[in-house]
């Protein structure tokens, strides 16, 4: 009987040639299950922003010991998955490809046919930052001034004049307002983000008595900030907001709010108006765009968690802010348009430069949003394997940044005990993808024997009321992976 993959449960190890997939993987499981939230960053302060990104470990992390390899056959996995790839809840159009965790090709079912990958798009995108970016990397959120220290002129009071500062941002859509609050992360997420309440303070202090007057410079990121492939509902219903490189609270009209502001960088720009007269700063003007001159300096700056925290926030959550952002960083370290449609070309540019098989990958955006995107499944599984190599440790993110199966983020509440799924919980990670009359899922799965297979299904001709039931077809079929040994 194998033992599950839950935390605390240590491996019989295993003797024999294994890839590297099946020598990461494992171990990632059964550290994340029941552990749904990243750990707080444990760089040092000062670690380089985005524009310096540190030297990458040469090395991966220490795993636990490895699985077996899997026993799985063609023929086995095609039995295995002849009935639930079949549910007529997944429409006309469905593909998917399981590989081995050598590589070799178990199943392939179009699996070169390029499909709407709806969130499964987040893999690349997480995958092009940790390489681009850097996993280390932090966003520096900064105040700056063109006045040189110890300048200012005397008001009529013998107090000096304003001062005029610049908030400006670096891409960070993680970037709070405050002190976690429960009702916007009721996953009870630990991570240590960035907070505007900390710039606050320490412009407060810079301004000495001084009235301010604020300005922002979002200038990082190109226009347009709402994709035009994104469909009108998306930024009113809060499924993202107007994608800017200055954002606090993810442009959410208030701390909790799925509705969104119409501009997150003058948003942001007046939240720290605010938070100044908090702190009996006076603030004159209103918070205007402009731009921070080269030579501009710093009176204060926040951080960000390191990238690959925030790849796991959003694999983990399917969080479209942080994909958005994390695209167009990618397409400005590149030398692209920082807009929706730079982002995708760079995205699929660098996991391409990395060996994944990308012909046919067609990214608008690199949230997912954007249904005249395409991924063919091959790309997805092929990704994931370029993760677990041992050649790029810098990648790992994504491996555990992946939701488990009715454990952490949006599969926490899939595969419920005694469901027809639950087969899978604990012994699946997986990325979800969602969209009305779209379903995919890609991933790792554990079979019965304790060995590991890669898979990716998509369905994206599903009946526009069949969603829900779409998804629980591949729920099974993940569930199928799971229960089966498929040898023979």
């Amino acid at each position: 009987m194998r033992a599950p993959v839950v935390a605390g449960v240590a491996r019989k190890r295993v003797v024999a040639p294994v890839v590297a997939l099946a020598l990461l993987v494992p171990g990632l499981l059964a550290q994340h299950v029941g552990a749904a939230t990243p750990q707080p960053p444990t760089s040092p302060p000062g670690t380089p922003a985005a524009s310096a990104p540190p030297a990458v470990p040469s090395q991966p992390p220490p795993v636990l010991p490895p699985a077996p390899v899997s026993g799985a056959t063609a023929a086995g996995v095609a039995r295995a998955l002849a009935g639930p790839l079949a549910a007529r809840r997944l429409g006309t159009a469905v593909a998917a490809t399981v590989l081995a965790a050598d590589g070799t090709t178990l199943l392939d079912r179009a699996g070169t046919t390029p499909h709407t990958p709806a969130s499964t798009t987040k893999m690349l995108t997480a995958v092009a930052a940790l390489e681009v970016l850097g996993p280390q990397t932090r966003l520096s959120t900064r105040v700056v001034t063109d006045e040189p220290a110890g300048a200012g002129t005397p008001g009529p009071t013998g107090t000096s004049g304003p001062l005029d500062v610049v908030l400006v941002g670096a891409g960070d859509a993680s970037l709070r307002s405050g002190a976690a609050d429960t009702r916007a992360h009721p996953s009870g997420d630990a991570t240590s983000y960035a907070r505007l309440d900390v710039l606050a303070d320490r412009v407060a202090k810079a301004a000495a008595g001084r009235p301010v007057s604020v300005h922002v410079d979002d200038s990082l990121f190109a226009a347009p900030a709402i994709s035009p492939d994104w469909g009108k509902g998306y930024v009113p219903s809060g499924e993202a907001a107007p994608v800017m490189a200055l954002s606090v609270d993810q442009g959410r009209v208030r701390v909790g709010a799925p509705a969104r502001v119409a501009d997150p960088a003058l948003a942001a720009g007046r939240a720290l108006a605010a938070q100044l007269r908090t702190r009996h700063v006076a603030t004159v003007g209103t918070v205007t765009r402009t731009r921070a001159t080269p030579s501009a300096r710093a009176l204060a700056q926040v951080q960000s968690p390191p990238v690959r925290d925030l790849v796991e926030r959003m694999l983990t959550q399917s969080d479209n802010d942080l994909a958005e952002a994390l695209g167009r960083l990618v397409a400005h370290a590149a030398g692209q348009a920082a807009n929706s449609a730079g982002a995708g070309a760079a995205v699929v540019s660098a996991v391409g430069a990395l060996g994944v098989p990308v012909t046919g990958a067609h990214l608008l955006d690199t949230s997912g949003l954007a249904r005249g995107s395409r991924i063919p499944p091959t790309t997805l599984v092929r990704t994931l394997l370029t993760a677990a190599s041992p050649q790029h440790p810098e990648l790992r993110s994504l491996l555990t940044g992946l939701p488990v199966a009715g454990a952490t983020g949006t599969l926490a509440g899939r595969y419920p005990r005694g469901g027809p799924a639950a087969a899978a919980r604990g012994e699946v990670r997986a990325k979800t993808g969602t969209l009305t009359g779209v379903s995919a899922l890609a991933g790792v799965a554990q079979g019965r024997d304790g060995g590991l297979v890669v898979f990716a299904f998509m369905a994206d001709a599903v009946p526009a009321t069949g969603t829900l039931e779409a998804r629980a077809a591949l729920d099974a079929a993940a569930a199928a992976l799971a229960a089966c040994g498929c040898a023979g």
